[in-house]
This record gives C-alpha cells, sequence and structure tokens, in this order.
C-alpha cells in the first residue's frame, strides 16, 4: 500500500515538473522570438550581395530597355535639331526681269501643278507663291547644284542674283501656265514664303531643269514636303 502511495507521488511530481519545463520553455520561446523580430528590423539587407531572383532580373531587364529608349530617342532628336540647323534653309534668289520685252514668239506651252505638305503628309497652302521661267546660266547652275539640291545657303544675306523672262502666279487651284514658250533649256523656279510657325521672313523654293522643243505641250507636277 505505502508502494502504491508513493508511485503515485512521483507521478504527481513528474507531471508538475513537466509543465513547468514546458511553461518556462514557452516563455523561451516567447523571448527568442522578440529578438529575432528587433534583430531582423535593426538589420539593412545588402542587394549588391544578396543573389537576385526572377522578378528583380525582370526589373532590372525592364528598367535597362526604357533607358536604351530614352537615350536612343535624345540621339535621333539631336541628329535632327543638327541636320535641321545645318540644312534649314536654301540660298536665297534676287530676281531680276531680263532688260527686253518678253514675246510670246515660241510655239510651246508648259502647265503646272504645286502641292506643299506639312510634315505630317497634310497639304497646305503658301503665301505669295511666285513662279519663274528663267534661262540657264552658270550663276544659275551653281545655285542649283551646290544649294538647292544640297538645301544649305551661304553665311551672307544678299542671296544670289538671278534674271527671268517670265513669271507667273499660282491660281485657285496651285496651277499655273506659260505660252509661247521658246524651244530651250530652263529652270523653273517657285518661290513662296515659309509658314510663320517654321521660319519669319524665309523663303521656299522648288526648282526644276526642263527641256523645250518646238510645238511642246508640257505638264510640270512640282511638291515639296515643309
Amino acid at each position: 500500500m505505502k508502494a502504491k502511495k508513493k508511485a503515485k507521488k512521483i507521478k504527481i511530481a513528474k507531471k508538475k515538473a513537466l509543465k513547468t519545463t514546458s511553461k518556462n520553455k514557452k516563455i523561451k520561446n516567447k523571448k527568442e522570438k522578440k529578438q529575432l523580430v528587433k534583430k531582423a528590423e535593426n538589420t539593412t539587407i545588402d542587394f549588391k550581395t544578396r543573389k537576385p531572383n526572377k522578378e528583380d532580373k525582370a526589373k532590372q531587364k525592364a528598367k535597362a530597355k526604357k533607358i536604351k529608349l530614352q537615350k536612343a530617342r535624345a540621339l535621333e532628336l539631336k541628329k535632327s535639331e543638327k541636320k535641321k540647323d545645318l540644312n534649314t534653309y536654301t540660298e536665297p534668289l534676287k530676281f531680276q526681269l531680263i532688260d527686253k520685252t518678253y514675246r510670246k514668239f515660241g510655239t510651246s506651252e508648259i502647265h503646272g501643278h504645286v502641292t506643299y505638305l506639312t510634315s505630317a503628309g497634310a497639304e497646305i497652302r503658301l503665301e505669295n507663291t511666285k513662279i519663274y521661267i528663267l534661262p540657264v546660266t552658270k550663276t544659275l547652275n551653281d545655285w542649283y547644284y551646290n544649294y538647292y539640291l544640297k538645301n544649305r545657303s551661304k553665311t551672307t544675306l544678299h542671296g544670289t542674283d538671278v534674271k527671268y523672262l517670265n513669271s507667273t502666279y499660282l491660281d485657285i487651284k496651285r496651277n499655273f501656265d506659260f505660252f509661247g514658250v521658246v524651244e530651250g533649256t530652263y529652270y523653273l523656279v517657285i518661290e513662296s514664303d515659309y509658314p510663320e510657325y517654321i521660319a519669319k521672313n524665309k523663303k521656299v523654293y522648288i526648282a526644276k531643269k526642263i527641256t523645250v522643243g518646238k510645238y511642246k505641250n508640257i505638264m510640270a507636277v512640282f511638291s515639296k514636303k515643309l
């Protein structure tokens, strides 16, 4: 009987000890958890040494692509601005009528149509558009090949003096006509004012070299994108 009571007491003591140990362990675990949280809050992650995951790599790739695109656009803009600065305006012409009456003793005709387009491709009407017919000269050849075709200008503002045989204006449908033209080689030069939003007090030119025979009816179509 005494042995049974003793065994029961030992069993109860073990249970109490186990509960106390478990309770102490929980308390200890809570303390450790708090310490770990505090440590984590005070710890900074070194992203340079940390191995990037898939999400990081995707973000870096997208960022690099965006930067590359921005650089390409900036370079293209710089090139276009440089080109515009260097090659915006053709060397201006100063027209003088040849010192003789233009007689309509030729047998040919020249009919033309002129179209000006914006950078977006829409048609636009320019002010003070005048068409000249000029005989071929060394001065005009120099202007045509070295300035007009290369779209450049001299450093002086004087312009190139040229002489013309006849001139006319565009009608409401943007057409023009020359009658009684003598056979030969000529330049047809169309001069207009640039729109003010592009340039003030600047002229825009369209030029074409044509050969006229006897009894010819020549059709010439001109267009220029501003």
